[in-house]
């Protein structure tokens, strides 16, 4: 999947991570990886579960909600725009 011309999600992820810190009381993750994406949110079963940010590697965020590692929603926090993932449907809007 492409937003703005950035690869915020293929079924290989984001690639191999290069860092990762767990707060295992909370839950929550700092993941970096290799390609420049810094992943902060909710993590389990070692992957993206629940809610989180997404930085891409031009410094662009968006918020957004994972399942089981992948993605479901996310969000342009300055617009309200969103993209919502289901199995096999996909919507947009504000």
């Amino acid at each position: 999947m492409v937003i703005d011309g950035w690869v915020v999600w293929s079924k290989r992820g984001y690639g191999q991570i290069v860092e990762k810190k767990v707060d295992n009381e909370s839950g929550i993750a700092t993941v970096k990886y290799e390609n420049g994406y810094v992943y902060i949110g909710e993590w389990k079963n070692d992957q993206p579960n629940g809610a989180g940010e997404l930085t891409l590697p031009n410094g662009t965020k968006y918020l957004t909600k994972f399942k089981n590692g992948v993605p479901r929603e996310f969000v342009d926090p300055n617009s309200g725009y969103s993209i919502r993932l289901g199995r096999k449907t996909m919507s947009m809007g504000y």
